[in-house]
Order: structure tokens, then sequence, then C-alpha cells
């Protein structure tokens, strides 16, 4: 059962909804990021002079609607819609196989029945009468 596709994919599908309930978090996380460049500038390897720039930004979310609220009950409710979709897709892929046993059950016993039935009709009538 685990090595069914479907399940594989499910439960990928799954994980990715996991991971967008934490990327959904962390938007109420503060947020920084620093940029920084070095450049050289003149007309020979002599001349140049270097300059550099450096930046650092600071995002703190205070108050945007509600908007990350939402999106984290959606990615919330997303999650759990893939968990149900992969229990039920594992369910379908159990019973799949378990009908396939079946089959290969009932194939088994009309073999036997038939060879039953061909061993009986090469011994022909009235040999199995005391």
């Amino acid at each position: 059962v685990s090595n069914r596709p479907e399940i594989r994919i499910a439960r990928q599908q799954e994980r990715l909804a996991t991971a967008a309930v934490h990327e959904a978090r962390s938007a109420f996380l503060p947020q920084v990021s620093a940029q920084g460049t070095w450049e050289l500038n003149g007309e020979s390897w002599k001349s140049r002079s270097s300059t550099w720039v450096v930046g650092v930004v600071a995002r703190i979310s205070v108050f945007r609607g509600f908007a990350d609220n939402a999106s984290l009950a959606e990615s919330h409710e997303r999650e759990r819609r893939r968990g149900i979709e992969a229990s039920q897709i594992e369910t379908l892929v159990r019973l799949d196989v378990q009908t396939a046993i079946a089959r290969l059950e009932a194939a088994r016993a009309s073999e036997v029945v038939g060879r039953t039935a061909a061993d009986s009709a090469r011994a022909g009538p009235g040999r199995d009468d005391p």
C-alpha cells in the first residue's frame, strides 16, 4: 500500500499544506533583512576608488486588516482537507488491494474446482462406484 504512487502524492500534498501553515504563521513574525554592495570605479587599476553601501530593513506587521489571520485559517483548512484526502486515498487503495486478494482467492478456488471436475471426467463414469 505504501508503494502506491497516489498515496505518495497525497502525502506529499499534505506535507506541502503543512509547510503553507508554517509560512502563514511567519507573517506574524518580524522580518529583518540586510543588503550590501561594494564597487570599484576608475579608469585604470592604479587609480580605482572603492565605494560601499550597507542597508538593513526591519519590518514589523502591526495590522493588515486581519489578512494574516485569514491566510493562516485558510492554510489550516487546506492542511485539514489534504489530510482527509490522503486518508480517503489510502482507504481506496486498501480496498483495491483487498479486492485484488479476493479475486485471486476466487481464481484459485475456481482452479481447484476445475481440476477436480477434469480429474473426475478423466476417471470416467462408473469407476467411482463400488
